[in-house]
Order: C-alpha cells, then structure tokens, then sequence
C-alpha cells in the first residue's frame, strides 16, 4: 500500500507542475493577445484620422 501512495503523491506533484505550467503559458498567451489587441487598436485610430485628414 505505501508504494501506491508514493505512486499517486508523484503523480500528483507531477500534475500539479503540469497544471502550474499550463496556467502560466495561457497568462502568457492572454497579455500578449491583450498587447496585440491593443496595437491594432491604435493603429485602427491611426489610420482613421488620417483617413478624416
């Protein structure tokens, strides 16, 4: 019995790392949508006011 619960106290750890990773790669990925997002945004006002020159 103590091998199995060595076994799931790894697989745990493991999963929890795993999930730790995952969370910090979607933070990543969602600030840079945002930054891109927000690039575009201006560089949509940017074009409209030359477009109304």
């Amino acid at each position: 019995m103590p091998a199995d619960a060595d076994h799931l106290n790894e697989e745990n750890a493991r999963l929890k790392k795993e999930l730790q990773n995952l969370q910090h790669q979607r933070e990543k990925e969602k600030n840079e949508f945002e930054s891109k997002i927000a690039s575009e945004r201006e560089l949509g006002k940017s074009h409209q006011e030359a477009a109304l020159q």
